[in-house]
């Protein structure tokens, strides 16, 4: 009941990498303190702005030059390069950018932030951390849109956020939600990795799509060398996406029968990929045993 309620009481980020690192406590009554990013994030933001500037510039350069061929070959009465030949300056550059984001993605991320805290006019005198107490949860709440809301005023500057809830199921319990790891933001990968020093229990979010990638075996093998982690959750986000197909028809639309069979496979790749992880990294090696057992899945809306 608590995973839940969480679901639905924190916003849901639209970019997780830029997701502010969330904690949530018992607290007599319902407050949030609120980290803003320091002068020093934020230079490193603008330099990220800038190298990730530097990048674009030069893969658009490199547009240009096919571009240039690809006239010049034309008018030679050969055939032009079909991916570029057509393409105004604008998109030459959207392509270009979106070639740099995919290259590096914590650089990008850096940039995005930039952009979005630029556009405030605010980035000279960030706002300084706050400890607002509120009336009651519904006031709580409402407040949070400002600090992590897609269009939130403060929500450009905001890097934590620790939230004390009035609630008798969170006694002596701490929930962190954070924004992953690999976090561009150098300061506040440093806070996750100390939470996750301290935690007794992970959840590990992998779509079912896209199960148990090369970063999930990264993650995993950080976790393994915690001392503080008792036991873990591998969690299959998204896992109605998978519920049609073969599958679907196979079981004549009984949905029920499609989600075990499908969940059973899951479990069954989990195992597998586990089994094969534990044989180049022994640390890994109790996953092979456990996996299926902490396996968990969780829908699209969640």
């Amino acid at each position: 009941i608590l995973f839940f309620f969480f679901f639905f009481f924190l916003p849901h980020a639209a970019t997780p990498m830029t997701a502010a690192l969330t904690t949530l406590e018992y607290g007599e009554r319902p407050c949030m303190r609120v980290e803003f990013f320091t002068a020093e994030d934020l230079q490193t933001f603008r330099l990220l702005h800038e190298d990730h500037e530097k990048a674009i510039d030069a893969k658009e350069a490199l547009f240009e030059e096919r571009y240039r061929q690809g006239t010049s070959r034309q008018t030679a009465g050969c055939s032009p390069d079909p991916a570029l030949d057509s393409q105004s300056k604008s998109k030459r550059r959207e392509l270009a950018r979106k070639d740099a984001d995919k290259e590096d993605p914590a650089r990008c991320a850096g940039w995005e932030l930039w952009e979005s805290i630029a556009k405030t006019g605010a980035h000279k005198q960030p706002p300084k951390d706050e400890r607002i107490e509120c009336r009651d949860i519904d006031d709580l709440q409402g407040r949070l849109a400002d600090y992590v809301g897609a269009q939130g005023r403060r929500t450009p500057f905001t890097k934590c956020l620790h939230l004390e809830l009035p609630f008798e199921s969170l006694r002596g319990l701490r929930v962190v939600d954070t924004p992953g790891l690999n976090d561009p933001i150098v300061s506040r990968e440093y806070r996750t990795q100390s939470m996750l020093h301290e935690c007794d229990a992970v959840f590990i979010v992998s779509p079912a799509g896209q199960f148990l990638n090369q970063t999930d075996e990264s993650l995993m093998e950080r976790l393994s060398t915690r001392e503080g982690v008792r036991t873990f959750y591998v969690i299959a986000s998204q896992f109605d996406t998978q519920l049609f197909g073969h599958e679907y028809q196979r079981h004549a639309g009984n949905l029920p029968d499609v989600i075990q069979t499908q969940q059973a496979s899951l479990a069954r790749h989990a195992g597998n990929v586990f089994a094969s992880w534990a044989e180049t990294n022994p640390s890994l090696a109790i996953l092979a045993t456990d996996g299926g057992k902490a396996l968990r899945i969780s829908s699209s809306i969640s």
